[in-house]
């Protein structure tokens, strides 16, 4: 019996989705959020991560609850309690570390699905691939759209042939603060002419995975510009501002926005 005979035959009521950290990451880890809840409509979806990530999740409606874990000794041991009580028929880890393959196995869920990473495999009843080795490095949206189809939650082709699941519902991205969206609207108001809008740039990342490379972000800039007449507003935080400001000079029409945070 596979994962995605049991992810159909299981009645799922209480489903939790296991991502730390790394805003990037969880922000491409939301089509399978997504997917969980067409999959299982009725089901209560929580998300276990951080505290500094749990305010950029409060507002995604598909998520039902955030749970926030400090990532010290005591708040992974008041996490597994929680789990523990909260009784979910389903746990996914989609990170697959020391600390989360612990918190997985010890929150007694039975249907446990993790990454198949050798050493903390026995953490997890059922085990997802990482990617076979010598595989080229894969875009992370692309590995989670898979991991959607071998869950049985979309249709499509794993494996050795290109992935088939529909572009709808794999929009990614956060709901904006609402104490920030009157700064954003007068900062936006100075700009000048808007043209059609705006449409926001971030080529900034870790993890080269996560990102492409500058020129197709000068591509897709040009793109908004000369097709749908948005003006594009080049997104930037600490250690990125050297490329929004070659992407900007490259990007007619761009606008290099102040700096973010994170």
């Amino acid at each position: 019996m596979n994962v995605i005979e049991n992810i159909r035959r299981e009645k799922i009521r209480k489903v939790l989705i296991v991502r730390f950290h790394s805003l990037g990451d969880i922000a491409l880890s939301l089509p399978i959020i997504r997917a969980f809840r067409r999959k299982f409509p009725e089901a209560r979806i929580s998300y276990l991560c951080f505290p500094r990530y749990a305010e950029a999740l409060r507002g995604v409606r598909e998520v039902d609850e955030v749970i926030p874990m400090k990532g010290d000794a005591a708040g992974m041991i008041a996490a597994v309690r929680r789990l523990r009580k909260e009784k979910f028929d389903l746990v996914l880890d989609l990170l697959s570390s020391p600390g989360s393959g612990s918190i997985t196995l010890l929150s007694g869920t039975a249907l446990r699905i993790g990454m198949d990473t050798g050493r903390r495999n026995r953490c997890y009843r059922y085990l997802l691939p990482r990617g076979a080795a010598g595989e080229a490095p894969r875009y992370t949206m692309d590995a989670n759209r898979e991991i959607a189809v071998m869950l049985g939650l979309e249709e499509g082709i794993t494996g050795g042939g290109a992935l088939r699941a529909g572009d709808r519902n794999h929009a990614i991205g956060f709901p904006p603060a609402e104490t920030e969206e009157s700064w954003a609207e007068d900062y936006l108001a100075g700009l000048g002419d808007p043209g059609a809008g705006f449409a926001g740039i971030v080529p900034g990342s870790k993890s080269r995975l996560k990102s492409w490379p500058e020129e197709n972000f000068v591509r897709l800039a040009a793109m908004m510009m000369g097709e749908a007449g948005l003006r594009p507003l080049v997104l930037w935080g600490p250690g990125e501002e050297a490329a929004a400001d070659r992407i900007t000079a490259a990007a007619p029409g761009a606008v290099k926005a102040p700096p973010m945070g994170i």
